[in-house]
């Protein structure tokens, strides 16, 4: 059993979530984004309170694999068209010194 695609996403209010045989489209303060999915294997439903899951159809060991990887997928592209990704660095080091002589 997949640990991962058990777990329900959270879509904030700003986001909007369209579900259409298999087409996914996430509209949002940053943008939009189109997924597909493939509708033979999962179902994605969204509910009233705005949690978005996808179910399997039929479970296997193929679809059990896939499954996280999915919800994966879908909560990434969420992230991204409501917050935007972002990647912090941190530098550290002396950086170039010169030689004393």
């Amino acid at each position: 059993m997949s640990k991962l695609g058990n777990k329900s996403i959270v879509v904030p209010k700003e986001t909007k979530v369209k579900i259409d045989s298999g087409k996914l489209t996430l509209t949002g303060p940053k943008g939009t984004k189109e997924l597909n999915i493939n509708d033979k294997i999962f179902s994605a439903s969204i509910s009233k309170e705005n949690i978005l899951t996808v179910v399997p159809i039929k479970k296997n060991d193929e679809v059990k694999k896939n499954w996280g990887t999915t919800r994966s997928i879908l909560n990434s592209a969420v992230i991204g068209v409501s917050k935007g990704h972002e990647r912090i660095l941190e530098m550290t080091g002396v950086g170039y010194r010169a030689a004393l002589k």
